[in-house]
């Protein structure tokens, strides 16, 4: 069928409806997409150092691991390398705040950790897996199930604390 309905614009164009691809263009986007390199963080005030130890003390780092080191991979840039997603990719039990959705080996309560690097450049954000949190705050405020005891430490700190964990979280 020619685009709009108007034949005179389907001259050049492929009217074959579905992908034409051998492959190559799909390989090549794979191979274009594995070699990016991660978004880098930012160097860290003082305010961020201290909310980066408040991390680790709150529990957080135990869903969103700082550092994994990838597999054996036929590129030598991509084999046994160390990175720094801030995540376990793994599902966990996130109570009320779950998206409720079944789906592969997730139950309705379980989310896979989410990763957080390339928070610092996020300009207008829409966090947690469906957007309804605005800001930093907000989405540690929804962790809830296996997360609630670091929710509730987060809740129990000083605004200036919190400050200081947002502010961490804003260099990844």
């Amino acid at each position: 069928q020619a685009p709009s309905g108007n034949p005179a614009l389907a001259a050049g164009c492929d009217l074959v409806p579905g992908l034409e691809d051998d492959g190559r263009i799909v390989r090549r986007l794979r191979d274009f997409l594995l070699q990016l390199e991660p978004v880098a963080s930012l160097e860290p005030s003082a305010e961020a150092r201290a909310g980066d130890v408040l991390f680790g003390e709150l529990g957080c780092a135990g869903c969103h691991v700082r550092s994994l080191r990838s597999g054996p991979h036929p590129l030598a840039a991509l084999s046994q390398r160390e990175y720094w997603p801030y995540s376990d990719f793994l599902l966990h039990d996130m109570g009320a705040s779950a998206d409720g959705i079944a789906e592969g080996g997730a139950a309705p309560r379980e989310m896979r950790t989410a990763p957080l690097w390339g928070l610092n450049r996020v300009s207008s954000p829409r966090l947690w897996h469906d957007g309804r949190a605005k800001t930093l705050e907000a989405a540690v405020l929804l962790h809830d199930g296996q997360a609630a005891p670091s929710r509730a430490a987060f809740s129990a700190l000083s605004a200036e604390a919190r400050g200081q964990l947002v502010a961490f979280l804003a260099t990844l």
